[in-house]
């Protein structure tokens, strides 16, 4: 091959190199500039979730969805932020889109459990939650409320404290942990300050957070510092006017300061809101006490007892009223019923000393949650029976409980799957 014929091969292969490599960062920069928005929108999608920031997060999911509609990552934090801000459209699309996807299992197992807690499924939710919690993947707020969820409904009170110690950190500036953190506290008995503190940290992070405020002037007056109470009352009030549970709180307060005229309005305005709400009553019997009007005080207290007939302070306040008013066989037979109360709180209290030294027996946690449906306590009844399907799921005793229990405030739509679980058929 002579000196020319080599040089022009050479220069041929430079042009070809210089043609492919152009190619090349064509190829490159083009993928690059299609794939560079979305890389961008989806790290700011994962940073947001990860600090427990939904709305800037929902707001990147969109932009991550129009570019990508068949991203099943995409699809998967559009359903997970739906469930946090409760976008039911989204949900629903964004579940429907997910069955065309190939969503990794891990990521299919993680949502499943979200979609579980989120609907009051802590059984099936809690495993897979758990498990996730403890490989420690990152900093996962929605995870923790979720886990802390389903041990809150399962009166796992160490465990939550403990997961929801971790959400403060993953989302310092999120202000339901501390709320949740103070009813963990009020169940264990911690110190009334303990409780305030949590509260108050809450408000720090939102002041206009109206569970916070209530749950602060709430505690406040338990400790009578009711100067302070008042203030708080009257800024959930101004939050929520028409709140029974506020007007009563404010009402039970100004009872307690003395301010018989405030008390009358703010309690006058729940019953009016919420007439058979037993509690408006009682503090109603105890203001017109106040005043001397016996006989009102008397219609209060056999109203609570028509809508709540299994408490003895009920009983001996009407006991002592119908003494003062000079009626003493009636005030006679307030103390049998007195008495017969005591004796069934004697047996409630039996089941719970068995249940502290044997923890896992499901008859004993049976026989008391028949007990809380049996006695006027049935959100108690609904929480211990839920306890227990989490722990032993399908007994068939406690489904037939909550099936009883819900065709008899007719929710057959509740009622059925129980009745199922249980295995009898209902008698239309």
């Amino acid at each position: 091959m002579t000196r020319p014929e080599a040089v022009a091969i050479r220069r041929r292969w430079r042009a070809k190199t210089w043609v492919v490599a152009t190619l090349l960062v064509g190829v490159i920069g083009g993928y690059a500039a299609w794939e560079w928005p979305v890389w961008l929108v989806a790290r700011d999608v994962h940073a947001a979730m990860a600090a427990g920031r939904f709305e800037a997060a929902r707001k990147g999911v969109e932009r991550w969805v129009a570019l990508r509609p068949d991203s099943a990552e995409a699809q998967y934090h559009r359903v997970r932020i739906a469930l946090v801000l409760g976008l039911r459209r989204d949900l629903a699309e964004g579940t429907e889109r997910l069955k065309t996807l190939r969503l990794s299992e891990p990521e299919k197992s993680l949502l499943t459990a979200l979609v579980d807690a989120q609907f009051g499924r802590p059984a099936q939710a809690g495993p897979v939650l758990r498990r996730v919690f403890d490989e420690g993947r990152g900093p996962d707020p929605q995870l923790d409320e979720a886990l802390a969820r389903v041990y809150l409904e399962s009166y796992d009170m160490p465990n939550a404290e403990r997961v929801i110690e971790r959400w403060t950190r993953d989302a310092p500036d999120a202000p339901l942990p501390y709320v949740w953190r103070a009813e963990i506290h009020r169940r264990l008995a911690a110190e009334p300050p303990e409780v305030v503190a949590d509260y108050r940290e809450a408000l720090k992070r939102d002041p206009n957070l109206a569970e916070a405020r209530l749950g602060l002037a709430d505690e406040l007056g338990r400790m009578h510092l009711n100067a302070e109470a008042a203030t708080e009352y009257n800024a959930y009030l101004a939050l929520k006017p028409n709140d029974p549970a506020g007007l009563l709180g404010a009402g039970r307060n100004t009872l307690e300061l003395g301010d018989l005229d405030s008390a009358s309005r703010h309690l006058d305005r729940a019953l009016a809101l919420a007439p058979e709400n037993v509690d408006v009553h009682k503090e109603r019997a105890k203001l017109a006490q106040r005043t001397g009007d016996d006989l009102a005080a008397l219609h209060h207290l056999d109203t609570v007892i028509t809508l709540s007939p299994f408490d003895p302070a009920v009983r001996y306040a009407r006991k002592l009223i119908l003494v003062r008013l000079k009626r003493p066989e009636e005030a006679q037979r307030e103390q049998l019923a007195i008495d017969g109360l005591k004796t069934d709180i004697d047996r409630m209290n039996d089941l719970q000393a068995r249940l502290a030294d044997a923890p896992h027996d499901v008859r004993l946690q049976v026989a008391l949650a028949r007990w809380m449906f049996d006695h006027g306590y049935a959100q108690e009844g609904l929480n211990w029976s839920k306890k227990i399907l989490i722990e032993t799921p399908g007994h068939p005793e406690t489904c037939t409980l909550l099936a009883d229990y819900y065709d008899a405030h007719g929710q057959p739509d509740l009622a059925g799957p129980y009745r199922k679980q249980s295995g009898r058929i209902g008698i239309k």
